[in-house]
């Protein structure tokens, strides 16, 4: 039964302050209204002042039996005599159960109560219990259950140290505070739920705790201890609260899971922030929650089992450096598009193969270094790429280096992509340099479309130079084979920028770019080189000491250097530059396997190879742009097969300039060409000669000593044939001691030139032994494609046909109509080009066409129709004007339109005025239309038109009215004027008098008032009808 003791007030005071004499030390931490403050503890237990009189429950009465499920008394379950409880404080336990149930009065377990009990097993709390003081269960080694609903606040230092076996406690949610160890050493410890009553973890909480499986740190924690978890195992550690440096001091986690606030911190300058995950290689996967702002320095540096981060779209900006480093399972992540920063090294000595970074723009220092598992990275979003950001990332197979980056930090033997292990490189960006991978052993190939290439590449095989390239500096790479180079006319070339590099083979010059003197030099394996850009300078030695056996220079060059391909051996050239050749620029060619030669524009200068040693059989072609050949230019070249002239800008073939070209056996010579120069084509072994129309002058000897040459067709436009051009053989005479000299003399077989009667062929076949001349006129009939035509001078229209008298003349002789010519005439009668066709007749064939001007005159006056009108603007293309001054029917016209246009001599012309008495006596004229561009009506133009009534003026620029221009129209009874231009000072005296007194004007909005004012001071009079 309970006993009630009455205890006076003083005493009940003493044993209030036996009470308070329990209370923690921690107790004064809490301050707010709701919990214990200092001084205070339990206030469900002591509340107010203390009366007079209180009930103080008995120490072990009316206590609940510890039953079994089935309401009996446990077996081996506690008794209640062992429990010693003072006023609700369990005090003292003495049995030796495995199994206790705290009884339902007990709100506070004391001071190593069950301390080293290690045959207790389970506990089973009343519901009641608020407190667990220091040590209350320590070294309970067997203890492995905490059951019940208990209240508990508070769980003091050490209540659980040691007990190894402990797994769960029930009726944690209300814990407020978790004091010094408590549960240190509690290795099986499961954990539970950190609710938002948590306020308090103290020093070494949870050391050594190796089996807790979910923690998670409440938004509620307001203080927490240093090393709480040391040498603690946690499977999934979860913050709600922000997480501050020494949270998780000497613990482990599996998993992390961050929500809010920074984690961790930056400080530029300092390194060795850190958090307490650095280097915990249990930690496997981490979650940043959308509310983390900050995600620190080094927070994870070395956490090499580390394989999943998720970083939730939120409030996340920055990422601070080395943040990731030594990640070493961390295979992929995303940063979400909000991140903008990441720090120096972030990923550095990672397991990164792949990432996504949609916000970051800057790529700092060392942030992939030694990446090995990195194998490609897209630069589209990077500006700045910092120094070593890629070193060592040895598997980085492709870099793509667009154009948007603007920064690229690089210092010597420190470059973003130092080692990093890149096979292919794509450079876009006119700010890179390739010596940022300078000395890559693994690099194969190398395509830069802008910025600067130099370096040496050990083991580079392909390199491609786009357009956009500013700099292209020395380039050694003993394993190149195949080169595109772009660049264009302002790109920086180096000299020998490529010289010496002995694997070489192939050269496509796609770009603008200047080659520069001895640019590939001495690259012996260089077989083909193909210029398909607008290359505009090859400079000299350019292609010196290479293997090239084919070489085509296009037409875009223009500066050609000297010796450009010394040391070599060509089969093939085809030279397009617009240079002069001359011997220099052959200097040092080896030209015995030369099989063909294509020099197709340019000049070819004087002896340029002359005596040349080419011994296989050559075919030339000279091109279209090729402008001359110089003397002796091809002189004694023996194997010079054939020759090509293709039709072009050749004028002029010099003197000697295939001379003793002995294996040259045919000729064509193109229109262009105006002259052939003294001794041309002199002792070669030409069977047939063809000549175009447009040749003027053959020189002297110029196709002498062809000694299988039979025949030769001089076109009419030959003025010039030198001596002994044709049929001659130059021979070495010498009268008795006198000097040796060429003497010349016919082939016996003869020669035939064919040609045009009264033509140079012919005089020169007259002039010259052994010549015979053939005809090809037949019938000696003469064309008069050459006659001249004068007598045709411009010639005034007059309506009719115009035939003016010409005079013919050929080769000055003046020939007679109808004898020699006749003459047709077409388109002249009309205005423009007429056509004077001359046809020969009699001896005389052919016609030839010659034009004369027929003009309009000014002032003249022409018929249109039954109208008359004078000329005043003789203008043809549209802009002429006339003045309509008569009609040719003016005593019987009943209706008059004055057009706006009329056509004269096939020309159209504006009618712009009506002239002085134009129409005056019209007696029968009764309407009057004019036309739209009429500005002018003369003195008495309409005067005297008694039986005119109407009158329509739709010309809007009419501003002159001449004097009685209507004077007498007494029937004219309507009048319509849509100009506003009229005024007093140009509208004649009486131009409107004795018209009929109620004559209606219609005229614009504008001018009705103005009007009806002038018309009655021009004699109106005063009953007319202005409206508009």
């Amino acid at each position: 039964m309970k006993k009630n003791l009455k205890i006076p007030g003083l005493m009940a005071g003493l044993v209030m302050a036996a009470v308070i004499a329990t209370v923690p030390a921690h107790a004064g931490e809490f301050s707010d209204g709701n919990e214990f403050a200092a001084g205070e503890k339990f206030t469900d237990a002591i509340q107010g002042n203390v009366d007079e009189e209180k009930e103080i429950i008995s120490d072990n009465e009316n206590v609940p039996d510890v039953q079994d499920e089935n309401g009996e008394e446990a077996v081996g379950a506690t008794n209640l005599e062992d429990f010693v409880i003072n006023n609700g404080v369990l005090v003292e336990y003495n049995g030796t159960a495995s199994e206790v149930t705290i009884p339902q009065n007990v709100t506070k377990i004391n001071y190593d109560v069950f301390k080293n009990h290690t045959e207790l097993q389970k506990v089973v709390l009343n519901g009641c219990t608020v407190e667990i003081e220091s040590e209350a269960f320590r070294d309970c080694s067997g203890l492995k259950t905490i059951e019940g609903t208990g209240n508990i606040t508070s769980i003091e230092s050490q209540a659980f140290e040691g007990c190894s076996a402990l797994e769960s406690i029930e009726g944690t949610e209300t814990i407020r505070y978790i004091g010094y160890a408590a549960f240190s050493g509690c290795t099986a410890f499961k954990g539970f739920v950190f609710t938002e009553n948590l306020l308090t973890l103290r020093d070494d909480a949870f050391a050594g705790c190796k089996s807790l499986e979910n923690i998670v740190f409440p938004e509620s924690l307001q203080e927490i201890g240093t090393v709480v978890f040391e040498d603690a195992a946690v499977q999934k550690l979860t913050f709600l609260c922000e997480y501050k440096k020494g949270m998780f001091e000497g613990g482990t986690t599996k998993e992390l899971i961050v929500t809010k606030g920074d984690f961790g911190e930056i400080k530029e300058g300092y390194s060795m922030i850190g958090s307490d995950f650095v280097e915990m290689k249990e930690l496997e996967k981490v979650t940043i929650g959308s509310e983390v702002t900050l995600i620190g320095q080094e927070v994870f540096d070395g956490c090499e089992n580390l394989s999943e981060v998720n970083i939730e779209e939120g409030k996340v900006e920055r990422i601070g450096e080395a943040a990731f480093r030594g990640c070493k399972s961390l295979k992929e992540i995303v940063l979400p598009a909000k991140i903008t920063s990441i720090g120096g090294g972030i990923f550095a000595d990672s397991g990164i193969a792949k990432v996504t970074m949609e916000g970051v723009t800057e790529i700092p220092s060392a942030a992939f270094a030694g990446c090995k598992n990195l194998t490609s990275f897209s630069f589209d979003n990077i500006k700045s790429i910092g120094r070593g950001s890629f070193r060592d990332c040895e598997n980085l197979k492709e870099v793509i280096i667009p154009e948007t980056v603007e920064e690229i930090q690089y210092e010597y033997e420190d470059s973003p992509f130092e080692n990093c292990g890149a096979e292919r490189v794509v450079i876009k960006n006119e700010l890179m340099s390739t010596e940022c991978f300078d000395g890559e052993v693994k690099l194969k190939e190398i395509v830069a479309e802008a910025g600067v290439v130099e370096g040496s590449f050990p083991n580079l095989e392909t390199l491609v130079i786009g357009e956009k390239v500013s700099v292209i500096g020395r380039i050694e790479a003993e394993n190149l084979k195949s080169l595109q180079l772009g660049g264009n006319k302002d790109t920086n070339m180096e000299w020998a920028g490529f010289s010496d590099i002995k694997s070489l083979e192939k050269v496509v010059i796609s770009g603008s770019v200047e080659i520069t003197e001895a640019m590939f030099e001495n690259c012996e394996n260089l077989t083909s080189v193909t210029i398909t850009g607008e290359v505009s300078r090859i400079g000299a030695w350019a292609f010196a000491g290479t293997g090239l056996t084919e070489l085509e220079i296009p037409e875009s060059v223009t500066e050609l250097g000297d010796s450009f391909i010394f040391e070599t051996k060509p089969e093939k050239l085809v030279l397009g530059a617009d240079v002069t050749y001359d011997s220099m620029t052959f200097n040092g060619v080896d030209f015995t396997d030369l099989q063909e030669l294509q020099i197709l524009s340019g000049e070819i200068s004087e002896s340029l190879f002359e005596c040349e040693r080419f011994e296989k059989d050559l075919k030339l072609k000279i091109g279209p742009n090729v402008t001359s050949i110089g003397r002796r230019a091809f002189f004694e070249c023996k194997q010079l097969v054939s020759v090509e002239f293709e039709e072009g800008k050749l004028e002029t073939i010099g003197d000697g300039a295939f001379v003793h070209c002995t294996s040259l056996t045919k000729v064509d010579i193109p229109a262009c060409v105006k002259e052939i120069g003294e001794m041309a084509f002199s002792d070669t072994g030409i069977k047939s000669v063809s000549f175009k129309e447009g040749l003027k002058r053959i020189g002297k000897a110029a196709f002498a000593t062809c000694p299988y040459l039979r025949e030769a067709s001089i076109p009419k436009s030959v003025e010039s044939i030198g001596d002994y051009a044709f049929g001659i053989r130059a021979y070495t005479a010498q009268v008795g001691n006198e000097k040796p000299y060429t003497a010349y003399e016919p082939y016996e077989e003869g020669f035939t030139i064919i040609g045009y009667g009264g033509t140079e062929a012919e005089r020169y076949a007259e002039d010259t032994p052994g010549i015979t001349f053939v005809d090809l006129d037949g019938n000696s009939k003469k064309s008069l494609k050459t006659a001249t035509v004068s007598g045709l001078s411009a010639k005034y229209y007059t309506g009719k046909s115009l035939k003016p008298s010409v005079t013919v003349t050929l080769k000055r002789k003046k020939l007679v109509l109808n004898k020699d010519y006749k003459v047709t005439y077409k388109n002249n009668t009309n205005i423009g080009q007429a056509i004077v066709t001359i046809t020969g007749i009699g001896k005389y064939t052919g016609s030839i066409s010659r034009n004369f001007t027929i003009r309009i005159k000014n002032n003249s006056t022409y018929t249109a129709g039954k109208l008359k009108y004078t000329i005043t603007n003789a203008d043809t293309t549209g802009k002429g004007t006339v003045t309509l001054t008569a009609a040719t029917n003016k005593t019987t016209v009943t209706s008059l339109t004055v057009p706006s246009t009329v056509k004269i001599g096939g020309k159209s012309f504006k009618v712009t005025a009506i002239g002085k008495k134009a129409f005056s006596g019209a007696k029968k004229l009764k309407k009057v239309v004019i036309g739209k561009y009429v500005t002018y009506i003369g003195q008495e133009a309409f005067s005297g038109n008694t039986a005119l009534t109407t009158v329509s003026c739709s010309c809007t620029s009419l501003n002159y009215i001449g004097k009685k221009a209507f004077y007498g129209d007494k029937k004219l009874s309507s009048v319509t004027l849509k100009t506003t231009k009229l005024t007093s000072s140009k509208t004649g005296s009486d131009a409107f008098k004795n018209i009929k007194s109620t004559c209606k004007f219609k005229v614009p909005a504008s001018k009705v008032k103005t009007y009806q004012k002038l018309l009655i001071s021009r004699g109106a009079g005063s009953k007319i009808k202005v409206t508009k």
